[in-house]
């Protein structure tokens, strides 16, 4: 069952709105006037609870396609010039 099930709301509408608020430092006005732009009216009272709704289940899903940290690093030489000096 999604997260998005039973909402009146279609996921198309409400995960951007959640992403936008989540990961960039825009106010709930910002994200309103965004989905304006996209001919969607939407009131604040009626955006912000999906946060705390839509957020944790947006962010597993993200957690899931994030790239492994390996345990090997490469490195290229670096040269710097001080003093008119190759370091």
């Amino acid at each position: 069952m999604s997260a998005f099930s039973g909402d009146r709301w279609p996921a198309d509408v409400s995960l951007p709105a959640v992403r936008w608020y989540a990961s960039s430092p825009l106010s709930a006005p910002h994200v309103l006037q965004l989905l304006a732009e996209r001919a969607v009216d939407v009131s604040a009272r009626t955006m912000l609870p999906w946060v705390p709704i839509f957020g944790p289940p947006l962010a597993q899903a993200l957690h899931r396609h994030r790239r492994r940290i390996g345990r090997r690093w490469y490195m290229d030489e670096v040269f710097c010039l001080r003093g008119g000096q190759k370091r």
